[in-house]
């Protein structure tokens, strides 16, 4: 049985620009195993296909675009709440409330991360790439939450009925942007992208009730330049989730402190090999 192993190469610091004066940063996840971290606490890595039948992962939020033929974005977030506020399937089974113990905890250069599943669906070839532009994760004691305002200030959609865990866009001090490939894992129900989200995040945003993960996207364009264009985009999470294992890197303690935050400036770009084991 192959076992998938993961090595880690550091890209330069960039120093070109003050923190505050940065912005349109794109997290590239159109290779294979490409792994990039952002600036506040996540990392952002293409997969291997991974099952997304019933059974091998817990889905809590699906959207599809659903208003017309001229429409090429979607947006939505989970929810038990009925009617769905933006482009969310309305089946429980795909759109729901989901607990901070149901999101699986891995370790990353010995840091804990918590761990979603996204799984995308495009055209085969021409228009296979698509934008993720927006990523909101919150905590709140409320399953049924509703009235995201996407107009509102970065982590504060919900107002005060959620705490901010983690932003996309808050953490790159601009405006973020992941590019995905659906050809990359060559169809439907393989998924496409884990998203490593650091558990002390949600250690920080944690008031004593807020035990519902709620995850906010946003797909196509506008913003982005790749529009949605075929199925629905779905996030989840894995029963137990595997560990990421970065073992070989030019500087392993410079990596660990820029992946565990100890680092404020730099993107680091991590390139995944594979190793077949006995």
């Amino acid at each position: 049985m192959k076992s998938k192993r993961l090595f880690a190469a550091a890209a330069a610091i960039a120093l070109l620009a003050p923190l505050g004066a940065r912005a349109n940063i794109v997290l590239n996840m159109t290779t294979t195993g490409a792994q990039q971290a952002d600036l506040n606490g996540a990392i952002y890595a293409q997969t291997d296909a991974q099952p997304t039948g019933t059974g091998n992962i817990r889905s809590f939020v699906r959207v599809q675009q659903t208003q017309s033929d001229t429409k090429f974005s979607e947006e939505g977030y989970n929810t038990d709440r009925r009617p769905v506020q933006f482009d969310e399937y309305t089946d429980p089974n795909f759109t729901r409330s989901v607990l901070i113990t149901q999101v699986p905890v891995v370790s990353i250069l010995g840091v804990d991360y918590r761990q979603f599943l996204l799984d995308i669906n495009q055209n085969n070839g021409n228009g296979n790439l698509l934008s993720l532009n927006r990523v909101e994760i919150y905590l709140t004691d409320n399953p049924s939450i509703t009235g995201f305002d996407p107009n509102a200030p970065v982590g504060t959609g919900f107002g005060s009925s959620a705490n901010l865990v983690y932003s996309l866009d808050g953490g790159l001090n601009g405006d973020g942007r992941v590019e995905l490939d659906y050809d990359l894992n060559g169809g439907s129900g393989e998924g496409d992208m884990f998203l490593y989200v650091r558990n002390d995040l949600f250690l920080a945003a944690f008031d004593g009730s807020g035990i519902n993960v709620v995850l906010y996207s946003q797909f196509g364009t506008p913003p982005g330049p790749n529009s949605t264009n075929d199925g629905f985009e779905e996030w989840a999470t894995l029963g137990v989730g595997p560990t990421l294992q970065i073992l070989e890197t030019p500087e392993p303690a410079s990596l660990a402190m820029a992946l565990s935050g100890a680092i404020p400036l730099g993107l680091w770009v991590v390139r995944r090999r594979k190793r077949a084991t006995a």
